[in-house]
Parts: C-alpha cells; sequence; structure tokens
C-alpha cells in the first residue's frame, strides 16, 4: 500500500460544506485514528436567491408574434449546489485517482446526496463503502469517530 494512502476517507458534506478525514482502522472497531484531511466551504450556497443575483421569472415580450412568453427560470442557488457537487467530485476523483484513498464513506445531508452522486466519476462510485444519508458536517471531530462507528455497525 502506498504510504500516502489511507485505507478510508470519510467525506462528510452538506451544500455548502465538505469535511474530509481519513482512517486506517477497520471499519468495525471504534475509529482512534480519524485525522483531518482537509475542509471546503462552498460561501454561495449559504447566500439567499437574491443575493446571488437570481430573477424571478416572468413574462417578456417576443418579437416573433407581438405576444409574450412565460420564461422559465432555474433557482440560482440550485446551480451553485450543483458547483459544489462537481467541485467535491473532482476532489475526490483526483484523490481516488492519485491513490489517496482505498475506499470511501459518504455521510451527505439528504437533501444535497442525490446532486452529489449524480457528478461523482465510476472510480469514486466504485470506491464507496458506506453511504450515510444525514447532515453531520458541523458536528466536531470527536462526535464524528463516535457517529461514524455506530452508523456503520448499525449501533445508532
Amino acid at each position: 500500500m502506498n504510504s500516502n494512502k489511507s485505507r478510508y476517507w470519510i467525506a462528510v458534506s452538506d451544500a455548502s460544506k465538505l469535511k474530509i478525514f481519513s482512517s486506517n482502522t477497520p471499519l468495525y472497531k471504534p475509529c482512534t485514528d480519524l485525522t483531518f484531511v482537509q475542509e471546503i466551504d462552498h460561501d454561495k450556497s449559504r447566500l439567499k436567491s437574491h443575493d446571488l443575483g437570481d430573477d424571478k421569472p416572468g413574462r417578456y415580450k417576443t418579437h416573433e408574434s407581438g405576444g409574450s412568453a412565460y420564461q422559465h427560470s432555474t433557482d440560482i442557488k440550485d446551480v451553485e449546489k450543483i458547483n459544489f457537487a462537481r467541485e467535491i467530485a473532482l476532489l475526490l476523483k483526483q484523490a481516488k485517482n492519485s491513490d489517496k484513498y482505498e475506499q470511501l464513506i459518504l455521510i451527505v445531508h439528504e437533501k444535497f446526496h442525490g446532486v452529489l452522486k449524480a457528478h461523482l466519476d465510476k472510480t469514486v462510485l466504485d470506491s464507496i463503502y458506506k453511504e450515510i444519508n444525514r447532515d453531520y458536517v458541523n458536528h466536531p471531530t470527536k462526535d464524528l469517530i463516535k457517529i461514524i462507528f455506530e452508523e456503520i455497525n448499525g449501533t445508532q
């Protein structure tokens, strides 16, 4: 095994923050070596739509017919969630391709889980050991150690 390679990477995320930890402890044992790897804040995901410059959909004049048409809009907050999901997906792919982890434990807020999974590369998807759809990103590291063990071993 590569000396920089961890057995597990634990990615804990919601739509605005990602924390990555590593561990080499077998998952059936309480984790004692959870090591912080990286944190990314995506501040734009926390802003309100109007602060991001979102315009409301509405009617507008069309030149062809002389009438008006209704324009659908994409919520700019959704666009920011997608941008953050892409950023996380790229980071996880690069780390996997650089042989930094063997397996991934994905702990993602249920409202962001599908958005993130839609952008993950096949190599990352294939490396997922466990998925947990919960919002634990703001828990202290010492609490995460216990939470991860309990979630993986079904003792919660």
